[in-house]
């Protein structure tokens, strides 16, 4: 398999295991749960985001002549939702890491973070959809 796949592949249980403890940190402190159920969502949501962080900059890298495409030619006949999903993931890495650098949980940075994070959630969830069939064809190949 590809070094391309296995960083594809690895990032949808790295994405899932963001995207899960993202929701349950945010109701964990929208429904005032005790400061040890927030504290372990916060710890397992920072330390998926920054696996996530370096997978997905692998990940960019390796599909890097793809972006300079994009900035050479323009976006025409480029996935807007991969265009859409990078703009709103480096927007999420902003927000998060002004959280946990900066405010804090519970500012106004958190609730753009936990929008934005939804928004992130959806964009990378159709842009798996759209890379099914190139994944589940390189489980095959050898």
């Amino acid at each position: 398999m590809k070094k391309t796949f296995i960083i594809d592949w690895s990032l949808i249980p790295i994405f899932l295991f963001t995207a899960v403890t993202g929701i349950g940190l945010h109701l964990s402190a929208e429904n005032s749960a005790p400061h040890g159920v927030w504290h372990n969502w916060a710890v397992a949501h920072v330390i998926g985001s920054i696996l996530m962080l370096c997978f997905v900059i692998i990940h960019i890298k390796m599909h890097w002549t793809w972006f300079k495409a994009i900035l050479k030619n323009g976006i025409q006949g480029k996935s807007k939702i991969t265009i859409a999903e990078t703009l709103i993931f480096v927007l999420s890495t902003i927000t998060g890491g002004s959280l946990l650098l900066i405010e804090g949980g519970g500012s106004e940075v958190g609730k753009w973070h936990w929008i934005i994070g939804l928004a992130l959630i959806l964009l990378s969830v159709l842009h798996i959809l759209k890379r099914l069939t190139p994944l589940k064809k390189s489980l095959s190949s050898k």
